[in-house]
């Protein structure tokens, strides 16, 4: 026991330096322990696994698988997991697959994460649980397969080769058919082919004639005439529009000439019609009055009272 005190007080700096590199490092891994993701991959069926499996999203290590055990149901098996890389934002139907890869001839198993293509908006955090799928081995699954399965896949392989080669001989009877066909009938392809290499000739032929029917001079004339019409047109324009200026300059006439003289005629007829009516009532007047026929004959027969003085004005 003294030799034991001995020792630590003589390599007490070391034993102290030893002490500080062990509590930096368990702090680094309690943070690390922090910032990792602790989730769940469910399989229903899986294979038989036996090295450590690690976790993989394209192509990048992002995690691993630290034990696997089965659901309180037994009906399938939990892959407890732990996301160590930093910042993976994945939606929480991220799925899973247990595939495997050939290394230096020796297997290796591991699970990549596949983004699906409708992401959820919620992401994987600390007790998330995916949906995994093991991939199958052809090797693995024949060699495990018992002698029952085996014949019946030999008797599914055997009745499909014989209906292969049902197939394939129908193909070669239809092909000499075809070609007996193509036989008789080879004459009447030729003269088909024939017809239709003349008729597309005769139709080169009424193109070339439609082409030439149409000539530069023709066009030249036609272009020509729409110019003239064109002309036509805006003479037609010009004089329309002197003729508009002439019915103006007549309109603007009868209303400076015109209108004065029937405003004079207008005014007379209404001097005529006045003095009309101060007649009528100065008959009126004096025939009620007494021996009114007799002033009528002898006497005067309108007052000078009601003689308007304006008027004699307007009728002069």
């Amino acid at each position: 026991m003294k030799r034991i005190i001995e020792y630590f007080a003589k390599h007490k700096n070391f034993i102290h330096l030893i002490l500080i590199a062990g509590v930096i490092l368990l702090c680094v891994h309690i943070y690390n322990l922090f910032q990792y993701k602790y989730i769940s991959i469910e399989f229903q069926e899986l294979r038989p696994t036996h090295e450590k499996i690690y976790i993989y999203y394209k192509g990048i290590k992002v995690g691993h698988v630290r034990k696997i055990e089965l659901c309180q149901d037994c009906k399938s098996s939990m892959a407890k997991s732990v996301l160590t890389y930093r910042n993976l934002m994945l939606p929480i139907n991220t799925t899973a697959k247990l595939k495997k890869e050939k290394k230096h001839k020796k297997e290796y198993d591991f699970i990549e994460l596949i983004y699906p293509e409708k992401p959820s908006n919620v992401l994987i955090s600390n007790g998330a649980v995916l949906q995994g799928k093991a991939t199958v081995d052809i090797d693995t699954f024949m060699k495990n397969q018992d002698s029952d399965d085996l014949e019946t896949i030999r008797r599914n392989i055997a009745q499909s080769t014989e209906e292969l080669e049902v197939v394939l001989s129908s193909l070669g009877d239809l092909f000499v058919i075809l070609q007996d066909v193509v036989k008789e009938n080879e004459n009447n392809i030729y003269i088909s082919t024939k017809n239709l290499s003349g008729a597309i000739g005769n139709l080169n032929q009424i193109t070339r004639k439609f082409d030439r029917a149409i000539k530069q001079q023709t066009l030249d004339s036609s272009v020509s005439n729409i110019d003239k019409t064109l002309s036509n047109i805006t003479q037609t324009t010009k004089t329309l529009d002197s003729l508009t200026g002439n019915f103006n300059n007549t309109s603007n006439s009868i209303n400076k000439e015109t209108m004065p003289q029937v405003q004079s005629t207008l005014y007379k007829t209404e001097c005529l019609v006045a003095n009309l009516n101060e007649i009528t009532c100065g008959v009126k007047d004096t025939l009620k009055k007494r021996f009114g026929g007799i002033r009528l004959m002898f006497g005067k027969v309108i007052d000078s009272d009601n003689v308007n003085s304006g008027c004699s004005d307007c009728c002069e």
